[in-house]
């Protein structure tokens, strides 16, 4: 059985009025009956947290405090833990995997990896005029907030997904993490979904995203 594996499933960025753990319940039902324990959470500066959106870094943190809660402090005991996010929420799962030693695994779905060359290469203003100068400066220094800065402390393995025609962010971002994480001897693999804009992906390319990150958690528990 792999329902003592707890997969933690991040969204990504959204109005400030949606909550991001409901809004990936489906996902979380599909693990569910892949035999996985999965919860979903809301980054703080989603309802219904508190806090602000801080581009990545307390939201990391937070996500550390959960993994430690979980593994160390539950009445269940787990035996794996690992995170899939989407978007903001596969950065935030790379730098969490960079901070705990905690994590088995991490499936990064169209990450942000490096902010200052995705604030050169997103087509979409609200990103590269808004939200990079101010949301991502309330902490200075986007190397801190930027996954791959930190491959170096990065030890379980990650599969990266990502639609070789996003524009919001762009497929870069995932192909220079790999890179970085092979100069470093780290494990990856990357999917691409051929013809896949950001996060919109026809119902197959959803599901075979899904069963190859499923196939991918569970070569890494085994």
């Amino acid at each position: 059985s792999y329902a003592s594996t707890v997969i933690i499933i991040l969204h990504g960025w959204f109005s400030e009025d949606v909550n991001g753990a409901r809004a990936y319940l489906p996902y979380a039902d599909k693990l569910d009956r892949a035999g996985f324990t999965s919860i979903t959470l809301s980054m703080r500066g989603w309802p219904e947290t508190g806090g602000i959106d801080d581009c990545g870094h307390k939201q990391s943190q937070d996500m550390v405090d959960v993994i430690d809660l979980i593994k160390n402090r539950s009445p269940v005991e787990y035996r794996h833990i690992g995170i899939v996010g989407f978007s903001q929420g596969g950065q935030v799962a790379l730098l969490t995997a960079a901070k705990s030693t905690q994590l088995d695994f991490t499936v990064a779905y169209f990450p942000v990896t490096d902010i200052d060359a995705w604030q050169k290469s997103s087509n979409i203003k609200g990103i590269t005029d808004d939200y990079i100068p101010y949301t991502c400066a309330q902490v200075p220094g986007n190397e801190l907030k930027s996954p791959i800065n930190h491959v170096a402390s990065i030890s379980a393995p990650v599969l990266f997904i990502h639609g070789d025609e996003d524009f919001r962010v762009p497929i870069e971002q995932s192909l220079s993490m790999v890179e970085k994480m092979q100069q470093n001897n780290r494990y990856s693999e990357l999917l691409i979904i051929k013809k896949a804009d950001h996060g919109d992906f026809s119902a197959e390319q959803n599901q075979l995203a899904f069963d190859t990150a499923v196939d991918f958690i569970r070569r890494h528990i085994e």
